[in-house]
C-alpha cells in the first residue's frame, strides 16, 4: 500500500516494476483506486487538502485549487508564458479520454471551449483542474518470460521509470 496523495497509483506501478526488474518477484499487480463519492458535504475537499501544510496553509485557508493556481501563475511567470499555455494540458487529457469508453467524460474540447471556460481558480478554469471523483486502474507487471508465447503480441516494454517526493510547502 502507498500513500503519495493524488500519485498513488503512479507510486505503486513504479514498485511493481521494481519488484520485477530486481527479481524480487515475476509477476507483481499495481492498483490505484481513489474513492471519494462516499464523503458528504465539503468532506472530499477536507481531506484533498490534508496534503498541505496545515500550520502555514490549510489553517489560513489555502485551499488545494488555490494552492494550484498559484503554482500555476508561477510557472507562467518564470517562463514568461501566457494562460493560453495551459490548455494544451487539458486538450491532451481530454483527447485521451474520449478514446476510453471508461472515462468519466467524453468532452470534445475545441480552442473555442477552452477560451471560453469558466475561470475555477485564475488562471485555472474548469477544463485545467481534476475533478474529485471515483476512479481505479490496475496493471500487471510481468517477466516477459513468465507471459505465454501466445499473448506476447500485446506486450508494453517499461523503458524507464523515476520518482521523486519533495515536500510542497509554499511559504518556502
Amino acid at each position: 500500500s502507498f500513500e503519495a496523495a493524488g500519485a498513488g497509483g503512479g507510486m505503486a506501478f513504479r514498485q511493481a516494476c521494481l519488484a520485477v526488474q530486481s527479481g524480487m518477484s515475476r509477476i507483481s499487480v499495481a492498483l490505484g483506486v481513489e474513492k471519494m463519492t462516499e464523503t458528504t458535504g465539503n468532506r472530499a475537499a477536507e481531506v484533498q487538502n490534508m496534503t498541505l501544510n496545515y500550520e502555514y496553509e490549510t489553517s489560513l485557508g489555502v485551499t488545494t485549487p488555490a494552492q494550484e493556481a498559484l503554482l500555476a501563475r508561477r510557472y507562467l511567470a518564470e517562463y514568461n508564458l501566457t494562460r493560453d499555455a495551459l490548455d494544451s494540458f487539458a486538450a491532451n487529457s481530454y483527447g485521451q479520454a474520449k478514446k476510453n469508453p471508461n472515462a468519466m467524460y467524453h468532452i470534445n474540447l475545441s480552442p473555442d471551449k477552452l477560451k471560453s471556460q469558466v475561470m475555477n481558480d485564475d488562471p485555472l478554469g474548469i477544463f485545467n483542474c481534476s475533478v474529485l471523483a471515483d476512479g481505479a486502474a490496475a496493471i500487471v507487471v510481468a517477466r516477459e518470460d513468465s507471459i505465454p508465447k501466445e499473448a506476447r503480441d500485446e506486450l508494453v516494454t517499461v523503458c524507464a521509470g523515476a520518482a521523486a517526493t519533495e515536500p510542497l510547502s509554499l511559504h518556502d
